[in-house]
């Protein structure tokens, strides 16, 4: 499955505002070069903390 692919079922799933469509987004990519930079084979999890809005940390674990 393609980036894109998986960005567009994410998207299904929720009707999320635009900046959180954004962040999405951005997210996946990260994620998908932090595994192809690293050779990852494996999961990545990722985790957003907000305290009310914005989400203020991203973290991505591999």
């Amino acid at each position: 499955m393609s980036l894109q692919e998986t960005y567009r079922q994410v998207l299904g799933q929720h009707n999320y505002p635009p900046a959180v469509k954004t962040l999405l987004g951005e997210l996946l990519v990260v994620s998908r070069l932090v595994a192809a930079t690293l050779k990852f084979t494996g999961k990545i999890t990722v985790q957003l903390q907000e305290e009310d809005s914005p989400p203020r940390l991203a973290m991505i674990n591999g």
